[in-house]
């Protein structure tokens, strides 16, 4: 499974700014990659026109215009391609093979110079993309087409009320988090349903079941690269294969590359998995102490003779769950962090060094897995007393939260750290987590004066 994709179009004429910073902001609303592509038309029955264009790139640096185009906003990570041929061809192959989810062009009004993005380009691409279209108009002045509508402007983030800012950021992350989870269970389940799959488990099944040592080195070889082919695909770090039968408890008959770390957290995820069909966990430890988090998606399959077999995929949590809530917030101080139902943070902190110096973390350690969402009960400038932090209760909104309510508070509680914040939240019942999304109370208040001036 590829990552979320914004796909911006354009053939650097008109207001490209406006169209970056649109497209930008499109993607960081959705923590997805912006893609950025020219196409240089290449229409066969243009005949001898071929030639002329041929000329033209040789007098224009595309490639290089093309690459200088980036985001404002560094945090979004985006790449760009240069492309040749029928711009519907190419713009509607880019938008289905990338699997993007938004494609972002510029308005052209009826008359313009029918180039990359004239008028009629909109309508074709719509009829023939998987996604919307999204069209922006240029800023006055900006366009060099002409007869083009003043373009609408997004409002700041500032210019929203603090607690409505914060609510906005922590539906759109929790959408992106439930996406990218459900992308994990589902692209494993199709691998789980491949027939070639399932006979190749059997087989080894059967020969465990016969008590040999040896489990069919030919079939084990065999599942072994077609395994690796789609641990690739999915970009998933490693891929196992379980066995559940009436003879023994589950067990592990095959490993490729990056497992959770052993023990009943990894094992209750894979029962879940056998006993449900799919099953997918919250970040939790791998196997090498030194990597970072993984989440595991798991797919059962039933196999002849009382046997159940599950496939269990890893994915680097970096690449989808902590990603998503690591972007930037509405203020200096906004962060947005997940955490299990005992109120353990599942993802890091935007306050390590603070945490560091309270004694909370190690000099290497992140927050994830290692702090508990609680309020100290002063703000965490020196150590806290040795002992006290296991009698911390969870702050104002982990307890509400973790005992399944969403919920907005306007008036301040103290977070983790000590320090007085607003904040929104939100629990999700069917993965059992919390998100919440904070800022200080003092950026809230400078927020709220702006606005009032």
């Amino acid at each position: 499974m590829t990552e979320p994709i914004v796909l911006f179009a354009t053939d650097l004429e008109g207001d490209v700014a406006e169209g970056l910073s649109v497209a930008s902001q499109l993607a960081k609303e959705r923590a997805a990659t912006l893609l950025v592509a020219h196409v240089v038309p290449l229409r066969t029955s243009d005949g001898v026109g071929m030639l002329h264009t041929a000329v033209d790139l040789m007098s224009v640096d595309r490639e290089r215009d093309v690459r200088a185009l980036s985001p404002a906003d560094a945090s979004v990570p985006h790449r760009s391609l240069l492309l040749f041929g029928e711009p519907d061809d190419e713009l509607a192959r880019v938008a289905r093979e990338s699997r993007a989810s938004l494609i972002v062009m510029e308005a052209r009004p009826r008359g313009a110079v029918e180039r990359l993005l004239g008028p009629g380009l909109v309508a074709r691409l719509s009829a023939r993309a998987d996604c919307p279209v999204v069209t922006y108009q240029p800023r006055p002045g900006q366009a060099r087409l002409g007869g083009a509508l003043p373009a609408p402007t997004l409002a700041p983030q500032s210019a929203l009320a603090p607690s409505l800012a914060l609510k906005v950021v922590l539906d759109a992350r929790v959408d992106a988090l439930l996406d990218w989870l459900d992308a994990r269970v589902h692209a494993v389940s199709l691998v789980a349903g491949h027939t070639s799959i399932q006979q190749a488990v059997a087989t080894l099944a059967a020969t465990r079941r016969a008590g040999s040592r040896v489990l069919a080195p030919q079939v084990r070889d065999e599942l072994v690269l077609e395994l690796g082919e789609h641990l690739r695909a999915t970009q998933a770090v490693g891929v196992e294969v379980w066995l559940d039968d009436a003879q023994s408890r589950a067990d592990r008959i095959l490993s490729l590359g990056l497992g959770a770390h052993p023990g009943p957290e990894r094992d209750a995820w894979v029962s879940a998995g056998m006993r449900d069909c799919t099953a997918v966990s919250l970040p939790i430890a791998s196997a090498a102490p030194d990597q970072a988090p993984i989440v595991l998606a798991v797919a059962r399959m039933p196999l002849p003779n009382e046997t159940t077999g599950a496939l269990v995929f890893s994915f680097d949590a970096r690449r989808g769950f902590l990603r998503i809530l690591g972007q930037p917030g509405p203020s200096s101080s906004a962060e947005t962090y997940a955490f299990d139902e005992r109120g353990f943070m599942l993802s890091n902190s935007r306050f390590p060094d603070q945490l560091r110096s309270a004694g909370l973390l190690g000099p290497a350690d992140q927050s994830s897995r290692q702090m508990r969402v609680c309020d100290p009960g002063i703000r965490l400038i020196d150590p806290p007393a040795p002992g006290s932090r296991e009698a911390w209760p969870l702050t104002h909104m982990a307890a509400s939260a973790t005992s399944g309510h969403d919920g907005v508070d306007v008036q301040g509680y103290r977070d983790y750290r000590g320090v007085p914040v607003i904040g929104a939240w939100r629990w999700i019942p069917r993965h059992r987590f919390g998100v919440a999304a904070e800022m200080d109370v003092t950026d809230a208040r400078v927020g709220q004066l702006r606005r009032a001036s």
